[in-house]
């Protein structure tokens, strides 16, 4: 069963998007909101996008929405990490590639330093 713009509670209005690739409506506006939100949208379709926004009243509201959720949610996860606890893991980090380069070493060592031994 297809969802339809007003199930969403969306208005199937369609704005020139430019071009020739004709349309988009609010639909193709909710589906890529979150993109459009995170910059990571071609030029093109952020602005037939930013185009539909300025015409169509319920995909602004939603569209504001959203962008005050993501800030919020942004300032409120902002949990700063003890600086012992910063210390810790870049010590076992430090340990851990130290070990990595002292096994690389003996590797490299033991395969370099064998003495080639003639039995002929």
């Amino acid at each position: 069963m297809e969802n339809n713009n007003a199930d969403m509670g969306l208005n199937p209005m369609e704005v020139p998007q430019g071009g020739s690739s004709g349309y988009i409506d609010c639909r193709d506006v909710a589906s890529k909101l979150y993109d459009f939100l995170d910059g990571e949208l071609t030029d093109d379709k952020r602005e037939a996008i930013k185009r539909h926004l300025d015409h169509c009243a319920p995909c602004i509201e939603v569209f504001e929405f959203e962008a005050d959720l993501k800030k919020l949610v942004a300032n409120k996860c902002q949990e700063k990490v003890p600086e012992t606890l910063r210390q810790r893991i870049a010590s076992v980090i430090s340990i851990e590639a130290s070990v990595i380069s002292m096994e690389k070493d003996s590797k490299r060592f033991s395969t370099d330093t064998s003495p080639d031994l003639d039995i002929n």
